[in-house]
C-alpha cells in the first residue's frame, strides 16, 4: 500500500509538486524540526512519496501496458487463425460470423431445491448440479458445466434454446462476435480452448425463493409465499455465501418471484454485511415494484443500499386495466407512485441502471410504444420486451391464444406493425426475442439507417 506523508497534501501531483518546489513552505517546514531524527523521519517521508509519486507509477504502467499490448497481439493472431480454418468452409455456408456467449463462463444461478443452472433455465434447460449433493466449485467445474461450455467455444450452441433466448436472437447483452469479446479472462479462455476455470462465478442469480406479492397468470395460478423451507432457503443462502460470494462481482436478486415480498429475501438484504458478502461489488434487484417504497428502501442498511447498484422493474402493461389483468394482485395507481421514488433514485445517483420489462402476449402488445414512453417517463436506462412463455401455468389451448407472437396467431400481422412503429427501434429500447420478427429487423434497419444519415449514432 502506498505510503503518503501527512505533511503533503492528499491533492493531484502537481499541486503537491508546488508545494515542495515553494521556498517559504520548505523553510516553514525546516523551522518546524525539533531534532535530527524529525529530519531523518521527514527526509525517509520525502523519499517515499518521491519513489511511490515518480519511480514506480511509471514502470508499473509499462508493464502493465506491454503485458495488455502482448494479450492483444495474441487475440489477434488467435482470430487470425479462425479466418483461415474456415475459409473453405465460409466459401459453402458464407461468412456467418462465430458467436460466444460470456453466461456459462461468468453466471451460476441457483433454484429451487438447490438446482443449479449456467444460464436461465428456459433458454439453456440443462441443469449444472445440485447444491444439495455437491459444493458450488465441484458444480462450477464439473462435467456438465464444462460440456455446456464447450458447446458454446465450438460454436455449436448445442444446449441452447435459439428460439427462446432473447439474446442469442438480438445477439446482445452477454452474446456477441467473437472478435468483440473486450474481457482478457474470457479471450484467455477462449484462445486456451479451456472449459475449467480458475475462479468461481462473477454473477450469482439467487432464484430459489418463489415467494411474491403477486399471482400473475404467466408466472403463477396463486401468490406464493414460501413459509415451510426456511431452513432450506438458509442453507442455501449460507452455501452460496460461504463457497461463491468470495469471488462473485455481482449478486442477482431475484429471478423468481420478488425481493420485497419475499421475507425470506428481505432478511437476507438486512443481514447483508461485508463478512457475508465477501467481494461482493454490487446487488440487482429484479422486482415487481409495489412493495419498493420509501419505507422499505430506507428500512434496508446504509451499507446495503450502497451495494444495490441496478433494478429491473416487470411490469407487463401500459394501463390501469391491461395491469390488472396480467399482474393479479396489483395497483396500477400504486405502482406509478413507487415508479417516481425508483425513478428518483435513478436521478440522483443512488441507482446506476433502472430496466423496466414486459412479457408481450395478446392482451399487452398494442402498448408496446406506449410501455416505452413509461419507461422514457420514470428514467430507466433500458425497456425489455420478451415472448410469452409456458411455465406450465397455461393449457396448449390457452398458451396458443396468448402467445401473439406465434405466426399462426390470428393478431400475428398487428403485432408486426407495432413492432414497426419508430419508438421501438430506439436504441433504449430491447426487443430480446421479438427482434427476429421481420417487421421489427426491418424497424431497428430502417432508424440504423437513419441514424447514419444524420451521423448520430444508433
Amino acid at each position: 500500500m502506498r505510503m503518503v506523508s501527512p505533511d503533503f497534501p492528499d491533492a493531484p501531483r502537481p499541486f503537491r509538486l508546488r508545494f515542495l518546489l515553494n521556498p517559504r513552505y520548505v523553510a516553514n517546514r525546516l523551522r518546524s524540526l525539533r531534532s535530527p531524527r524529525d529530519l531523518a523521519s521527514r527526509v525517509r517521508l520525502l523519499a517515499v512519496y518521491a519513489r511511490d509519486s515518480f519511480l514506480i507509477p511509471p514502470v508499473t504502467a509499462a508493464r502493465e501496458k506491454a503485458g495488455e499490448l502482448r494479450q492483444e497481439a495474441l487475440w489477434r493472431l488467435y482470430l487470425l487463425g479462425l479466418r483461415f480454418r474456415g475459409l473453405g468452409r465460409r466459401r459453402i455456408e458464407g461468412p456467418t460470423p462465430r458467436l460466444y456467449c460470456s453466461k456459462p463462463f461468468e453466471c451460476l444461478e441457483v433454484h429451487e431445491e438447490g438446482r443449479a443452472y449456467l444460464c436461465c433455465p428456459r433458454w439453456l434447460p440443462v441443469a449444472a448440479g445440485e447444491l444439495a449433493t455437491a459444493g458450488v466449485r465441484e458444480i462450477w467445474n464439473g462435467a456438465r458445466a464444462r460440456e455446456i461450455r464447450r458447446s458454446i467455444l465450438d460454436g455449436s450452441f448445442r444446449y441452447c434454446d435459439r428460439e427462446a433466448c432473447p439474446w442469442l436472437a438480438g445477439r446482445s447483452g452477454p452474446v456477441s462476435r467473437l472478435e468483440d469479446v473486450r474481457s482478457p479472462a474470457l479471450r484467455l479462455a477462449i484462445r486456451k480452448n479451456s472449459d475449467r476455470l480458475p475462479r468461481g462465478p462473477r454473477e450469482i442469480n439467487a432464484a430459489f425463493d418463489r415467494s411474491c406479492n403477486l399471482s400473475c397468470p404467466s408466472c403463477r395460478s396463486s401468490v406464493i409465499v414460501e413459509t415451510g423451507k426456511r431452513e432450506r432457503l438458509r442453507a442455501l443462502r449460507e452455501t452460496i455465501e460461504r463457497e461463491a460470494l468470495p469471488d462473485a462481482d455481482l449478486l442477482y436478486i431475484t429471478g423468481s418471484g420478488d425481493p420485497f415480498g419475499s421475507p425470506f429475501f428481505r432478511e437476507w438484504l438486512r443481514g447483508l454485511n461485508r463478512d457475508r458478502a465477501g467481494g461482493l461489488k454490487a446487488v440487482r434487484l429484479h422486482s415487481n415494484g409495489l412493495l419498493w417504497t420509501r419505507e422499505a428502501w430506507e428500512g434496508l442498511p446504509v451499507s446495503v443500499r450502497a451495494l444495490i447498484a441496478s433494478a429491473e422493474i416487470s411490469i407487463d402493461a401500459a394501463t390501469p386495466e391491461t395491469y390488472a389483468e396480467n399482474r393479479r394482485g396489483g395497483s396500477f395507481e400504486r405502482l406509478l407512485e413507487n415508479l417516481r421514488f425508483i425513478g428518483g433514485l435513478r436521478r440522483s445517483g443512488a441507482l446506476r441502471s433502472l430496466d423496466f420489462s414486459m412479457v408481450v402476449q395478446e392482451n399487452n402488445f398494442a402498448q408496446m410504444p406506449d410501455f416505452a414512453r413509461l419507461g422514457r417517463r420514470f428514467g430507466a436506462d433500458r425497456v425489455f420486451f420478451g415472448r410469452l412463455e409456458n411455465w406450465g401455468t397455461f393449457s396448449a389451448a390457452e398458451y396458443s391464444r396468448r402467445a401473439v407472437h406465434r405466426p399462426e396467431h390470428p393478431r400475428n400481422r398487428e403485432l408486426r406493425n407495432v413492432l414497426a412503429e419508430p419508438i421501438l427501434a430506439e436504441p433504449f429500447v430491447r426487443l430480446g426475442n421479438l427482434a427476429g420478427l421481420p417487421a421489427a429487423a426491418a424497424a431497428v434497419a430502417a432508424f440504423a439507417a437513419v441514424a447514419r444519415m444524420s451521423d448520430t449514432p444508433p
